[in-house]
């Protein structure tokens, strides 16, 4: 029995790590060669291994490229970057495991310019007919129930 356990945690291993470069080929259209580059790369693979086993206290990994082209995994929000980015952030301090890896890690993109995040943001919300700007709801009163009371209220400012 203790015979397997190194070989399971290769198959875990696997199972984030394939499911990681997918969402990354997926949404930055990152080549395999990029990702084989970095795992290649000790202290690029240790920084995420380390991320994924729990033994950095970190809870948010962003994954990036330098200008280079070199993808680089970063512990923490990086101060800016310069190109698309993806962040994974952990539910809670467990490890990431083959099993747990789905329900344990939210993801998403980021763009290199926080205006850009704030532009789709206060897209505009569509009821109906009817087209309301975020912005505008936001100076209606926390006392309005619902959306329809909402645009009442709008059509009247």
């Amino acid at each position: 029995m203790g015979e397997a356990s190194p070989e399971k945690k290769e198959e875990e291993e696997d199972l984030r790590l394939t499911f990681m470069f997918e969402y990354l080929q997926k949404t930055m259209r990152l080549k395999q060669e990029r990702w084989t580059k970095m795992l290649a790369t000790e202290e690029l693979e240790k920084i995420l291994m380390d991320f994924l086993n729990g033994r950095v206290a970190d809870e948010v990994l962003v994954m990036t490229l330098n200008p280079a082209g070199q993808l680089i995994p970063v512990l923490g929000f990086p101060a800016s970057i310069r190109n698309k980015a993806v962040y994974f952030i952990k539910r809670d301090k467990e490890t990431i495991t083959g099993e747990n890896f789905r329900r344990r890690l939210v993801f998403g993109d980021m763009a290199p310019k926080p205006v850009d995040e704030l532009a789709t943001l206060v897209e505009e919300v569509n009821y109906g007919d009817e087209h309301l700007c975020i912005f505008a709801l936001i100076r209606v009163p926390t006392s309005v129930a619902s959306w329809y009371e909402a645009s009442l209220l709008l059509d009247h400012q």
